[in-house]
């Protein structure tokens, strides 16, 4: 009589059943590494979000807004949003916290003292990057 080996039959293999606690750690880890992979490859737009005051000086339309440069700096690569629509940005004066803006506005939000919400991109940036960031303020306090 021949020896059956459970490591050949096939029968013995599909039937054996594995422990529920082991699938459900394999299962945990799957999902972590899946919560993981989207922290770390999804990314999203960080906007500041400010108020100005629309000002006329010289016959000229500016926005005066109040600032806090410790979060961020102005620089050409941050883009300026009102109402949803893009605009280019110069940077007339700055004086302490207080900016001040040129933009070609809509000929709608031109009213002096007109107070306008104004959201500046700071950044493009990950979850994971944003949880980086926190601990390492946290550590460094």
């Amino acid at each position: 009589m021949e020896e059956i080996s459970i490591y050949n039959n096939s029968k013995v293999i599909l039937n054996k059943k594995m422990p529920s606690i082991i699938t459900s750690w394999i299962t945990i880890l799957i999902i972590l590494l899946i919560f993981t992979i989207i922290f770390c490859q999804v990314k999203f737009n960080i906007y500041e979000k400010i108020n100005g005051v629309v000002i006329t000086l010289d016959n000229q339309i500016y926005i005066k807004a109040l600032l806090n440069e410790s979060d961020f700096e102005l620089n050409k690569k941050n883009s300026l949003y009102i109402k949803g629509k893009k605009y280019n940005y110069k940077i007339i004066d700055i004086k302490d916290k207080e900016v001040l803006f040129y933009i070609d506005i809509p000929s709608d939000l031109i009213i002096e003292g007109n107070i306008i919400n104004i959201n500046i991109l700071k950044e493009r940036t990950t979850v994971f990057k944003i949880i980086k960031r926190k601990i390492k303020e946290r550590i460094d306090v």
